[in-house]
């Protein structure tokens, strides 16, 4: 297959990198230094079995360089999906689907106004990666599954689903209901990241300890609610599954968001934990744990607040 990773950071450079391994037709869409250091020197991904290097990779900033694809894999952050989604037209062609597994729950919509709704296939996936020197991505290991949009059995769609998982690294499956499943994934993401982030430490020490474990059921109950509010019947269940998750993913393991804030760069803060919050205030749903993580994450989500 031919696929354009459209943000090849932390996620998306690992699940190109997979692909090129595997043989598939693999074009990185980034840019500066990260950018300049594809070109030069090739994809390398750090994993507990061992470094993967694609000397050769495909990298490119302006989409125009690579033309029709089969399939866009859009892992850029939230706060850039209208301008990201904005640069996609060269990569259409008739049959062409954009595959997001963004965080959050607005991405299909924002990148839907610029491809027509029909392209998009909206899903999830569960994976910690993150890029740790231009160039280098770093995956700490643990699970790498990924769930989106078949479309009613689309062709193009079900042939991605079989190249990720044909790598025998990344599990990949698609579903007729995948909004459901991306309020799943934002209760806990939500939750997780506020969490994690306004304690600036990761899940291994804050899991173990009996208040900071609480707060974080608080949140996934809070989350739970506004999902029940907005008119989606999520399984209660969802919240012990969701802790059952964490308690088997490395210790080591902080949100993207966490690291966004470690690194001095702009985070989704308000697309997670803010959402849930703004959702809460419109609907009448008290979500106290949220808001206050959010009133704490809020001057960080642009990057560094500056002096007063």
């Amino acid at each position: 297959m031919k696929i354009a990773i459209m943000g090849a950071g932390g996620i998306g450079g690992y699940v190109g990198g997979r692909l090129a391994e595997a043989g598939h037709e693999v074009h990185l869409i980034a840019r500066g230094a990260h950018l300049a250091a594809l070109r030069s020197d090739g994809l390398r991904v750090e994993t507990p079995d061992g470094p993967l290097s694609i000397p050769d990779i495909h990298a490119a900033e302006d989409p125009a360089e690579i033309g029709p694809v089969d399939i866009i894999y859009f892992a850029v952050k939230l706060a850039d999906t209208d301008a990201a989604a904005a640069r996609l037209a060269p990569l259409l062609g008739p049959n062409t689907r954009v595959v997001t597994v963004q965080n959050g729950i607005d991405s299909k919509n924002i990148i839907a106004a610029h491809t027509g709704a029909e392209r998009v296939s909206a899903g999830i996936i569960y994976m910690a990666a993150n890029i740790t020197a231009p160039g280098v991505i770093s995956f700490l290991g643990g699970v790498q599954r990924m769930v989106f949009d078949g479309q009613g059995g689309n062709a193009v769609l079900a042939a991605f689903a079989e190249a990720c998982n044909a790598t025998g690294h990344l599990q990949a499956e698609t579903t007729e209901t995948p909004d459901m499943l991306v309020w799943q994934k934002f209760v806990g993401l939500s939750s997780f990241s506020a969490w994690t982030s306004a304690a600036r430490l990761p899940s291994g020490a804050l899991r173990t300890h009996p208040e900071a474990r609480a707060m974080f059921r608080q949140l996934l109950e809070e989350a739970h609610a506004v999902a029940l509010a907005v008119g989606h019947d999520l399984n209660p269940g969802v919240i012990d599954h969701t802790i059952s998750l964490i308690d088997t993913q490395p210790p080591t393991m902080k949100s993207s968001l966490l690291v966004d804030i470690e690194a001095g760069k702009p985070n989704e803060a308000a697309w997670l934990s803010g959402r849930v919050h703004q959702l809460g205030q419109e609907l009448g749903v008290p979500t106290p744990g949220h808001s206050a993580l959010w009133s704490i994450l809020a001057p960080w989500a642009d990057g560094p607040p500056g002096p007063a």
